[in-house]
């Protein structure tokens, strides 16, 4: 009802909405969950699964080794109350963190269309690639999607180079089973990828020497990772 909703609403939650949160009200999400998990108590469920853990503990890791290094710095919710520029401080790098991977992917791309293009078409290519609209935003907020696309670039880039040789070694099997498992364990969505890269493994069974147990080796490597 109205009243319960001004009984649930002060400017004590206000204030503290300010402080915390950015204009991208998913990105606390991150943080929160984060901050459930602890690591030395054998504690790694962030009770939060609009993220998956293929995004989020890299993102752990990235965090505490800048703790570690003195980049940032974290606390209890008194002292983030009290210190919003560290606050800041966390959102700016958990962007840069997904803005860094996003560059990556934009090379691992350039690498996947020089497989079958020239290199001057494989850099147009590039550039719109990192023009488009969608992949800006993304890069520069604290969301798995522009970051999980430097798995799904090394999924591909394995896939085409093995269409190129007409054979698939087994480190590649488990590396593009590893990259499908990262893409769709960073968010679900990504699910659609994982089925055009069987997809393409199966056509890949059909017109070369790849054997067959690929079609069930690769979506069980996904699932493991």
């Amino acid at each position: 009802t109205n009243s319960d909703i001004k009984r649930s609403e002060n400017i004590d939650k206000y204030l503290m909405r300010y402080s915390l949160y950015s204009i991208e009200s998913d990105e606390m999400l991150n943080i929160r969950a984060l901050s459930r998990i602890k690591p030395l108590k054998y504690q790694f469920d962030p009770h939060y699964y609009a993220y998956g853990g293929g995004y989020l503990y890299p993102l752990g890791i990235w965090f505490f080794t800048l703790k570690k290094i003195g980049i940032i710095h974290t606390g209890n919710l008194k002292w983030m109350m009290e210190n919003p520029g560290e606050v800041e401080k966390i959102y700016r790098y958990g962007r840069a963190f997904v803005l860094i991977a996003f560059l990556v992917s934009a090379l691992i791309f350039y690498n996947l269309i020089c497989t079958f293009q020239r290199p001057s078409i494989a850099l147009l290519a590039t550039i719109a690639y990192i023009s488009t609209p969608a992949l800006i935003m993304f890069s520069i907020i604290m969301k798995p999607h522009a970051y999980a696309l430097i798995w799904c670039n090394l999924a591909l880039f394995i896939l085409f180079q093995s269409w190129k040789i007409q054979r698939i070694s087994n480190k590649n099997i488990a590396l593009i089973g590893v990259s499908t498992g990262f893409a769709v364990g960073s968010i679900l969505t990504y699910g659609i990828f994982a089925l055009f890269v069987w997809f393409g493994l199966l056509y890949l069974v059909i017109t070369s020497k790849i054997k067959a147990n690929v079609l069930f080796i690769v979506p069980l490597v996904s699932v493991v990772t």
